[in-house]
């Protein structure tokens, strides 16, 4: 009777073991699930910053790009006045 009852704490033994496995498998499998997700938001992260810094940079490219057509303008606009001026004086022999 001594070697079943040795049979039977072992048995219940390696069941334990087994359950004690299996929790750790599966925490395990859920922490490697975590860090691809992290993995994941971290570079879509990244991929973001990087759209947004596109598009202040096309942003900042576009005001600089308005405000030289403006500068253009106005120093035609001045141009033209002046011309106009100095033809008025001319017609007037000033």
């Amino acid at each position: 009777m001594g070697t079943q009852k040795a049979i039977e704490v072992a048995d219940a033994a390696l069941e334990q073991v087994n359950t004690i496995r299996s929790s750790i498998g599966s925490t395990q499998n859920q922490l490697a699930s975590t860090i691809n997700n992290l993995s994941s938001s971290q570079i879509n992260s990244y991929a973001s910053e990087s759209t947004i810094r596109d598009i202040d940079l096309a942003e900042e490219s576009m005001n600089m790009s308005r405000m030289d057509t403006l500068l253009k303008a106005r120093t035609f606009a001045a141009a033209q006045a002046n011309a106009s001026q100095k033809n008025v004086m001319e017609l007037l022999g000033l």
